[in-house]
């Protein structure tokens, strides 16, 4: 009895030994699993991250070749409208220039005209005058003439003016001159609008 009593109990024994270490072998068994779950989860986790921050740079590095392109299109642009814009204002000289040149050569034009008609009238004013001194004198010599000696010795001679000549007579006999080229002249017919341009 004593046998089958310490049979059994070695058999519960080892029974209950190999339970124990079916469960300690179970529990390493889970803890591996957990272990290798773990491993691959922060691999999972690393390669993740990795992914992440490839993709960040990829996206920084297209962010900065559109920024890029797009400064060297901005460049291109301000380029071409500073050229535009050279080209607008050298032509706008250019006009300028040619309408100042077109004036000024109609200017100039005017007032040689002006001058010239001034010259003509001068010149007309100058003959008559000289016409009338030789009318003034041909008169003086006729009265001498028909003086007697003795009226001659008796009185002092003096000139008398006519009263016809009065406006074209020079009493200091030097002639009219012109200060200001410009002046004009009543006599001349002159248009209105050119002498106001003129003036200005």
């Amino acid at each position: 009895m004593n046998k089958r009593k310490n049979d059994e109990e070695r058999k519960q024994d080892e029974e209950m030994k190999k339970r124990k270490h079916d469960e300690v072998d179970e529990i390493k068994r889970k803890k591996d699993e957990r272990k290798e779950r773990l491993m691959k989860l922060a691999k999972k986790r690393k390669d993740d991250e990795l992914a992440k921050k490839k993709e960040l740079a990829m996206k920084k590095r297209k962010d900065e070749m559109a920024k890029r392109k797009k400064t060297e299109v901005e460049e291109e642009n301000i380029a071409e409208v500073e050229e535009k814009t050279a080209e607008v204002e050298e032509e706008n000289i250019a006009e300028v220039e040619e309408k100042t040149a077109e004036v000024e050569e109609e200017k100039t034009t005017e007032v040689e005209e002006i001058v010239e008609k001034e010259m003509i009238v001068e010149k007309k004013k100058e003959e008559i005058v000289e016409k009338k001194k030789e009318e003034i004198v041909e008169n003086k010599e006729d009265n001498v003439k028909e003086m007697s000696p003795s009226q001659f010795r008796g009185k002092s001679f003096r000139r008398k003016k006519s009263k016809k000549l009065e406006d074209y007579t020079d009493p200091s006999e030097k002639g009219f001159k012109l200060n200001d080229l410009v002046t004009v002249n009543p006599m001349l017919q002159y248009d209105e609008e050119k002498m106001k341009e003129l003036k200005k």
